[in-house]
């Protein structure tokens, strides 16, 4: 019989959404939700781990990422076997919110120079969030001390990394799991020096 995710006491009842995670009762689901949340994903979705920098916490989290799958293959024509015709995009309005977005490339591990980062990151962000009322970012704020350049960035922030290596991530569409351990550091940075160019 399997444990229950937050006492490890048997359980049997399961998480109706992801059927992966088990608990004793009802209260400790819910006591639970806001950790389990993070990496919640209905069963079959494409996912990745990324990093979500929450507006309104002061940490980063490990966050699953659900994508949606798309074909740029000529209409009638068959997807090539080598998959260069689909990308995965995440669903961006589950991370940071409706509207439309704007996405930067992180390619170096010093902000804007040093050595090439062997895969780049994408981070996405609401392309109007100066202006749409979105709220400063007190994870950046956190991460990035009492500098002038944490108060540039407000609302949600979601980071993926790319699975090409080097430049090729650039225009290629597949994603890997972040890692905080080796893709925090780099991000830091690069989230410093963008938002002192403002």
């Amino acid at each position: 019989m399997p444990n229950c995710q937050l006492c490890g006491e048997s359980a049997e009842e399961r998480c109706s959404a992801c059927k992966t995670v088990y608990y004793c009762r009802a209260e400790h689901q819910r006591k639970d939700w806001n950790e389990h949340r993070k990496l919640c994903v209905p069963p079959g979705s494409l996912t990745v781990k990324g990093i979500l920098l929450p507006a309104k916490r002061s940490a980063p989290e490990v966050i699953a990422v659900q994508l949606a799958r798309r074909s740029f293959a000529v209409p009638g024509e068959p997807e090539a076997d080598d998959g260069r015709d689909v990308a995965y995009i995440p669903k961006l309005q589950l991370y940071i919110g409706d509207g439309s977005y704007d996405q930067k490339f992180i390619s170096t591990a010093n902000g804007h120079e040093g050595p090439m980062l062997k895969h780049c990151m994408r981070i996405f962000l609401r392309d109007n969030f100066l202006n749409d009322g979105s709220p400063h970012n007190k994870c950046v704020a956190n991460l990035l001390g009492p500098s002038v350049q944490q108060n540039y960035w407000r609302g949600d922030l979601l980071v993926v990394k790319m699975a090409a290596e080097g430049q090729q991530g650039y225009i290629d569409g597949r994603f890997m799991d972040v890692s905080l351990e080796e893709d925090l550091e780099p991000l830091k940075r690069w989230l410093e020096w963008y938002g002192s160019l403002y």
